[in-house]
């Protein structure tokens, strides 16, 4: 508790209650006053004057008399009236330009104060990082299919089968710390954990719990801070929290997988961690054969990296494709361009980290799975599910909600014909943090269609 909480109610309590402190104020406040003449001689006007006393005739404390008031300074007074009521005008426009400049430049104003307020004020290499994580540790994920979690979670009316499932899905999740006292969050940090829990394990992952079991970790995930700060402490952060991916990928790959086929699947700062995880430790491994598709949404796949560091992955062209990249960034009409999600620099190993600002990245169209193409129809969108609070059921979904088609590397929608879809955490029409609710029902199902397009083709004898 600072300082001034709390000592000014302690003060406030005795002032109260001190009945010889409130008759000395009472004494005193006729010299107060006075000061008041003396001390506010160039603050206000040029000449002395203390404008909420009133020195009209009279007797007592109203009687200028009384006060030793040198002549002349009630005529005075009113004469910096006169002055003051000049000035107003002056004061009345420089209010109105400040206002409207205000309001013009709100969003810049707000987003620099935002970023300003989430970025650490020390160095990354100034502070100790969070403890890792043991991916050997329950609470080291945030979905695990032998509990129950909030990856278990099913839209209302929509039947969940029984079946085990053939796959299984990697799913990293989003950015959900917004902490300034760290680079990285700690993974009890309260408040990111319940938005993995809430806003992501059961809005997001659980999207694939028919086609898969749903293995998520949590991860000292970089502080949202790095996307403004980048060098050099957000790209700290960003290696920090991929390093937490990539060991509790492993874990996955030598406890659990045992061959099984798989899903990598992410959003925005995970999307970022499973792109460079294709890049290195899947793509050109063995373990590529096992690879069904990834679902890397909210953060751009730049097309230069399939023919370098992600071949011989290629991008998702029809809904039943395999062994390929699925990506979408999710804008509204006049939202502006999507380039600027191609402001940070991305990793290319083995060189490092790139100027992408100027390259195209591909667009998978989330509810045809089609790349560029018309716009879809309402009959094609499955259905929409908006945020619910903690435990709260998954309502039934919002079926025809919208329609859209790949442009210029968006992927642009019509305005959702359902409540839940309008806020914008980066500008009027991103739909960034509902890049996996608006489609939830059409990834659902896709992720089903090419799990079993790729059993199928892994039933089929090889060519002789």
């Amino acid at each position: 508790m600072g300082r001034k909480t709390f000592l000014i109610p302690r003060i406030k309590k005795n002032l109260s209650k001190n009945v010889e402190i409130q008759t000395f104020a009472n004494e005193m406040w006729p010299r107060v006053a006075f000061l008041c003449l003396k001390g506010l001689k160039k603050a206000l006007v040029k000449k002395d004057r203390c404008p909420w006393i009133d020195f009209g005739s009279g007797s007592g404390h109203n009687n200028a008399a009384n006060w030793n008031v040198e002549p002349g300074f009630v005529r005075r007074r009113s004469m910096a009236e006169k002055s003051k009521k000049k000035r107003w005008p002056w004061i009345v426009g420089v209010l109105v330009v400040l206002l409207v400049a205000g309001y013009v430049f709100r969003r810049p104003l707000l987003g620099a104060v935002m970023v300003w307020w989430i970025t650490p004020s020390k160095a990354f290499d100034t502070y100790k990082p969070p403890a890792k994580p043991d991916y050997s540790k329950s609470e080291s994920w945030s979905a695990l299919p032998n509990r129950k979690d909030f990856s278990d979670f099913v839209p209302t009316g929509v039947v969940s089968s029984k079946k085990p499932r053939p796959a299984d899905v990697f799913f990293i999740h989003p950015t959900t710390y917004f902490g300034s006292k760290h680079w990285n969050a700690p993974l009890d940090a309260p408040k990111a954990m319940r938005r993995v829990n809430v806003a992501v394990t059961k809005h997001q992952a659980s999207s694939f719990n028919e086609c898969c079991r749903v293995f998520a970790p949590r991860y000292r995930q970089a502080t949202l801070a790095f996307a403004f700060k980048f060098k050099p402490n957000g790209k700290k952060a960003l290696e920090l929290a991929y390093s937490d991916v990539v060991r509790a990928f492993q874990h996955y790959m030598k406890h659990w997988n045992k061959g099984r086929p798989f899903l990598i699947a992410g959003h925005s700062q995970g999307s970022i961690h499973g792109i460079r995880l294709l890049e290195e430790h899947i793509a050109s491994k063995p373990i590529r054969k096992q690879l069904v598709a990834a679902y890397l949404a909210g953060n751009p796949v730049h097309s230069d990296k399939f023919k370098r560091t992600l071949k011989p992955l290629v991008p998702c062209e029809t809904p039943t494709s395999t062994g390929c990249v699925a990506s979408w960034l999710t804008l509204g009409k006049g939202a502006g361009s999507v380039r600027r999600y191609s402001r940070l620099p991305k990793f290319y190993p083995p060189k490092g980290y790139e100027d992408v600002s100027k390259r195209p990245h591909i667009c998978t169209n989330p509810i045809s799975w089609k790349g560029e193409g018309g716009m879809t129809q309402a009959a094609e969108h499955l259905g929409a599910i908006p945020y619910t609070k903690k435990k709260n059921p998954i309502p039934k979904p919002f079926v025809g909600a919208v329609q859209g088609a790949c442009k210029d590397g968006a992927f642009v929608i019509t305005k959702p014909k359902a409540k839940g879809f309008n806020r914008f955490l980066f500008g009027p029409g991103d739909y960034h943090i509902y890049d996996y609710h608006l489609f939830y029902m059409n990834i659902r199902k896709n992720a089903v269609d090419r799990v079993q397009a790729f059993l199928k083709k892994q039933s089929k004898p090889a060519a002789r």
